[in-house]
């Protein structure tokens, strides 16, 4: 099966990618096409000496400078070793209705799986103890961060599980995720964070206090960040289940004006509490996403400024 989008370009075609039957074939063919791009930067290492290159902070032992690196960057860089960047990570999965939603032929949470599976494999090829559970307005399924044989294959059969459930319980997760927490940790939550967003900021900050770092991967449909749909027509609530007459003309300002208003909301939360939003349309290609999200925050994943990997440019001409 021909999985490149074209000649042009090296990255994958998600919908080829998600024809692969098996999750882990899936998980392993986005894996081993951005490592290819990692390997390739001078900020990332991958043999047993050391793990990464990361800035030097004034103070700190000069002895593990890189001047090599210096030279070829004019930056200061210090070796990360192995010991230093061992991490625990906890990835949620959003199951509720929403992530049942699809125009390009597979679903948000069959997307989410794949992306969540691939950093998780790639974090354990790293030595990094991960975990993952899955939720709606519960806690499902709850596998602790581990580093053992046989434990990718307990991650892979979480995610494989997951279905759409009922409707989402942001806040809730995460504060049931930290009764469970007993270290300092990565807390990836994904998700469309397309639902109420009142007890999420409360909850972040207290996973924030407690000294852990956390990202939000905000998932998205094609036609969730554009509005393509005109006429008249019937939609139904995929969390509620309630149907409403649309005047399309009419839907589509108000929608896009909402999503702005909505996106805006979520970023300025993220930017507040020191929480990183990275966004992505199930249109773009896995692996291409995996590698900047692994590439800009580093093998050891610890950083605290907040990164947004922006909706396509639609999504924000409304704001011009």
């Amino acid at each position: 099966m021909e999985l490149n989008q074209n000649q042009e370009s090296r990255w994958l075609d998600p919908g080829a990618l998600m024809k692969l039957k098996s999750l882990e074939l899936q998980v392993k063919v986005v894996v081993e096409g951005f490592l290819l791009g990692l390997h390739r930067s001078p900020f990332h290492g991958f043999s047993a000496e050391f793990s990464e290159y990361r800035p030097y902070v004034d103070g700190e032992d000069t002895r593990y400078l890189d001047w090599k690196l210096y030279a070829r960057t004019d930056r200061n860089y210090i070796k990360k070793f192995r010991e230093e960047t061992n991490v625990r990570t906890y990835f949620l999965l959003d199951q509720s209705r929403s992530m049942a939603f699809e125009s390009t032929g597979y679903q948000k949470l069959d997307y989410a799986r794949v992306l969540i599976g691939s950093l998780g494999y790639f974090l354990m090829r790293q030595r990094d103890a991960v975990g993952v559970c899955r939720f709606d307005n519960e806690i499902h399924d709850y596998l602790p961060p581990r580093i053992r044989t046989g434990h990718l294959r307990n991650f892979l059969k979480v995610l494989h599980a997951a279905h759409p459930g009922t409707a989402t319980e942001l806040s809730g997760a995460l504060m049931k995720l930290g009764r469970l927490m007993k270290h300092r940790s990565v807390v990836v939550l994904v998700s469309d964070f397309l639902g109420d967003l009142d007890g999420l900021e409360n909850e972040l900050a207290m996973l924030r206090a407690r000294g852990n770092d956390i990202s939000l991967i905000q998932i998205l449909d094609p036609a969730e960040i554009s509005w393509g749909q005109e006429g008249n027509f019937m939609v139904r609530d995929m969390e509620s289940g309630r149907e409403i007459f649309v005047n399309g003309q009419e839907a589509r300002q108000g929608y896009q004006s909402k999503l702005i208003l909505h996106q805006g909301r979520l970023a300025q939360m993220c930017a507040t509490q020191g929480a990183r939003l990275c966004q992505v349309s199930t249109a773009g290609p896995l692996d291409q996403f995996c590698h900047h999200f692994i590439k800009a925050h580093g093998t050891g994943w610890l950083c605290g400024t907040p990164e947004v990997f922006a909706l396509e440019e639609n999504s924000r001409e409304g704001e011009e």
